[in-house]
């Protein structure tokens, strides 16, 4: 009697796995010659006795020479690039799986809805694509069967999040509340416009003008500040920030924000500010080292240099930097994105499609990595996110936590990428 090699033992492993789930609800698992898509096997729908012409197209991929890398929720399997591209262009519905042989775990997907989902899978030469299986999300038992069902009928959608409402979950936003803020300093001014003072200025200050008034964080009274010479100083008084009109506080705020993304050498359009080129020159302006979400040192390119159907595009970080106030407080608002610097021979047809493709891709994983990467980069790894006040370093600083707002959400969000998180009932 011949041995049976390793592989093939898996691959029967797998197959009775799957099969074993499915007969809990009497389907029938159907194990097939592999075609060019690699489908393997099919899944008929049962209601009892009664056959429902509901069918899935299935494939096995079992064995830990498949996986490139595992955190304790995922798992990252490598997927030929030709079999995605034949499913994705499939009129079928089909699941992969995934068998772990250690524990004898399987994994699935809605493999189409999620290539739609995420279409950069699709894109490149590469000959392997990585898909992440989440352990929890992503489990198969008999449980998941009528989710299945829905992946049969076409009902199921990645991007539609259901809700547990007996169960509560922690949420992080992207939100940071201020620290203290300073007195905003307010005096008479004969200047209408604040350009008009601008010009005139040998230094940067945030400040504001607006029906007579100069409105500013800087100390007039002390004699180094400029902004004294165009008020009326001796009626200058502190106010408290909260006390001063939402439009004109946030005025200052933006001022300071754009001053100290200047200073940080970012350029900016449309409110986004991203790395410039010329960071690109030397290893010491193009790469920023930070703590990880996983609490890893590491070190990030700030610009990356990729060939995308054979032109090459520089893909920056991008992030937009808002101020909103609720309650008498005031938040930082990061929404982290790319910035491209697409080649000179590109249309616009294709310009947009690329960008849209992008926007497509940005979901939960990396718009979290993102957001962190930011907010680490704005804080410089600290505790606190520092907008300068002036260009003058002893005027002090507009200060927010680096640590984001959290929320206990009466509810459980079920598709979202790391799954339920346990809320900490100290966080509101």
């Amino acid at each position: 009697m011949l041995k049976k090699l390793p592989q093939e033992q898996l691959e029967e492993a797998s197959i009775a796995a799957v099969s074993g789930i499915c007969r809990t609800h009497n389907w029938d698992f159907i194990p097939q010659t592999k075609d060019k898509s690699g489908i393997d096997a099919e899944i008929n729908i049962v209601h009892g006795i009664t056959r429902t012409g509901l069918f899935l197209k299935c494939q096995l991929k079992a064995g830990r020479s498949y996986i490139s890398s595992e955190t304790d929720e995922v798992l990252r399997v490598r997927i030929e690039s030709k079999y995605l591209t034949h499913w994705y262009d499939s009129n079928v519905q089909i699941a992969l799986f995934f068998y772990e042989p250690l524990t004898q775990s399987v994994y699935w997907k809605d493999i189409r809805d999620h290539l739609r989902a995420h279409p950069n899978l699709l894109s490149g030469t590469q000959e392997t694509r990585i898909i992440e299986f989440h352990k929890k999300m992503d489990l198969l038992t008999p449980e998941t069967l009528p989710v299945l069902e829905q992946v049969a009928r076409g009902e199921f959608h990645y991007g539609f999040i259901s809700l547990e409402e007996s169960a509560s979950e922690l949420a992080v936003s992207n939100r940071f509340a201020s620290l203290p803020l300073p007195s905003v300093w307010v005096a008479p001014t004969p200047f209408a416009q604040k350009n008009d003072i601008c010009v005139r200025l040998q230094q940067q200050y945030a400040f504001a003008v607006n029906d007579g008034l100069i409105y500013t964080m800087a100390d007039i009274r002390k004699a180094h500040c400029e902004l004294g010479h165009y008020c009326d100083k001796p009626k200058a008084v502190p106010r408290i920030a909260t006390d001063i009109p939402t439009p004109i506080l946030t005025e200052i705020l933006n001022m300071s924000r754009d001053l100290s993304m200047l200073n940080r050498g970012l350029d900016s359009r449309r409110e986004r500010f991203y790395f410039p080129l010329s960071v690109l020159k030397t290893a010491s302006t193009n790469k920023f080292s930070y703590l990880s979400l996983q609490g890893k040192q590491e070190e990030r390119t700030l610009i990356y240099v990729q060939n995308t159907d054979g032109r090459q595009e520089r893909k920056h970080h991008a992030v937009k930097l808002s101020f909103s106030h609720e309650s008498g407080q005031t938040f930082l608002e990061l929404e982290p994105d790319w910035q491209f610097t697409f080649p000179l021979r590109i249309s616009p047809a294709d310009r947009k499609a690329r960008l849209i493709s992008e926007k497509a891709g940005l979901h939960n994983k990396e718009y979290l990595y993102l957001l962190h990467f930011w907010k680490q980069y704005l804080s410089q790894n600290s505790e606190r996110i520092l907008f300068t006040i002036s260009s003058n370093p002893t005027f002090g600083n507009v200060e927010f936590s680096s640590s984001p707002i959290e929320y206990v959400l009466p509810f459980r969000m079920m598709n979202d990428y790391f799954g339920p998180k346990q809320p900490n009932p100290t966080n509101r």
